[in-house]
């Protein structure tokens, strides 16, 4: 009997995610035909908080924006002179294809992630010693120099193009070439019927922790939902999720000056954000963060979350964002210690007893407030502008 209802239920598994894959739209491979769409009111979207996220995105000086739902364009909105065949680059948020064609080598023999950087690109590739340089293995750097365009590219109706910018390669596309690539990721790399890489071990591996240091980060992917996050040059560990508003299966190509790609599978949702600098942060989690808060009024979704901080529920910090001064909210008159970093982790203030703290000369950027009275622990991103 046990065994009969497991049949059963294999059996509607199968259905489920065939009929899942089925419904899922994948647009045509020209760049000149049309783009399926469905309208928010279709989705039963609060349409009255539409214009309130494309005003955020337009203060945020954002070029392009994408919103995808089972693959079809449900929001969409170009700024300035800036229009769906503007070119754009991705940023840090191109690592995700380097992740993508890393699996791709490895799965057609051309490398492994146990090699060591130096048997691809010689010695005395760094400025450390041949011992601590042998140390370093592709899965410590995920990076590599195999061909885009047939591997990619072609099957999934991609444009775009390397560019050298001062010391590294950066990717330039529209941002619907940025949406491709989300819908192919949203669907575990494969394209309508097409899959473009095999090996769902590595596929796995690129969307889950990669390493204990940041529980947030997987191959070159930024991971929501997790119980900590720790952003580049800084060693600071944060707790809870970079972006909760966002879904917790979440996962993200973050990069400089605002470069987003987000994808939810269980939302069925591909974000694109283009645009010029928002935070100074190469990760801008803030802004990602902030962008899935409006989108979730758009989405009529009463479970938005803002950033709360767990060991504290008596201290608030507030505007955020800040210009010329935080305000701060204690819960007595005890002894208070205030520390403001930056987003390296270099503290630039420290005050005590304060209920307001002047930023005004601070450069524009991220920062991390953490505070300390009694019991109470606080800690919180902000933005100065």
């Amino acid at each position: 009997m046990k065994k009969a209802v497991l049949l059963i239920l294999m059996g509607l598994t199968c259905i489920l995610t065939t009929s899942k894959a089925q419904n899922l739209y994948f647009p045509p491979l020209s760049n000149t035909a049309d783009w399926d769409t469905i309208a928010p009111a279709a989705l039963g979207w609060c349409l009255n908080e539409i214009d309130t996220l494309y005003d955020y995105l337009e203060q945020q000086d954002t070029k392009g924006f994408i919103v995808l739902k089972d693959g079809k364009i449900v929001l969409e909105k170009y700024f300035g002179t800036f229009t769906k065949d503007s070119l754009w680059y991705w940023a840090s948020a191109g690592k995700t294809i380097t992740a993508f064609l890393v699996g791709k080598a490895q799965e057609e023999n051309y490398l492994s992630l146990t090699d060591t950087t130096s048997t691809h690109l010689g010695v005395g590739w760094t400025n450390s010693t041949a011992t601590q340089e042998h140390k370093i293995k592709i899965s410590h750097q995920l990076t590599m120099t195999t061909d885009t365009q047939t591997k990619l590219k072609t099957p999934t109706g991609m444009t775009g193009v390397w560019v050298a910018v001062d010391y590294d390669n950066v990717f330039f596309s529209r941002a619907r070439s940025m949406a491709r690539f989300g819908l192919l990721m949203q669907n575990n790399c494969i394209w309508n019927t097409d899959t473009l890489l095999r090996d769902t071990a590595y596929i796995n591996q690129m969307t889950h922790t990669s390493q204990n240091l940041n529980k947030s980060y997987g191959y070159l992917w930024w991971l929501n939902g997790k119980s900590s996050y720790m952003l580049p040059t800084s060693q600071i560990v944060f707790q809870g999720s970079y972006a909760p508003a966002a879904p917790d299966d979440m996962f993200a190509g973050l990069g400089k000056n605002g470069q987003i790609l987000s994808i939810s599978r269980s939302l069925g949702l591909v974000v694109v954000r283009m645009g010029n600098k928002a935070e100074s942060s190469e990760v801008p989690t803030q802004l990602c963060n902030s962008i899935w808060q409006k989108l979730n009024a758009v989405m009529c979704n009463s479970t938005d979350i803002e950033e709360i901080n767990p060991q504290s529920t008596t201290i608030a910090v507030f505007p955020n964002p800040a210009e010329t001064a935080l305000n701060i909210v204690l819960p007595s008159d005890e002894n208070t210690q205030i520390e403001i970093a930056n987003s390296r982790g270099q503290t630039v203030i420290k005050a005590q007893n304060k209920s307001s703290v002047d930023i005004s000369n601070l450069p524009d950027g991220l920062y991390f407030i953490k505070i300390r009275q009694g019991q109470h622990h606080f800690a919180q991103k902000f933005i100065k502008q």
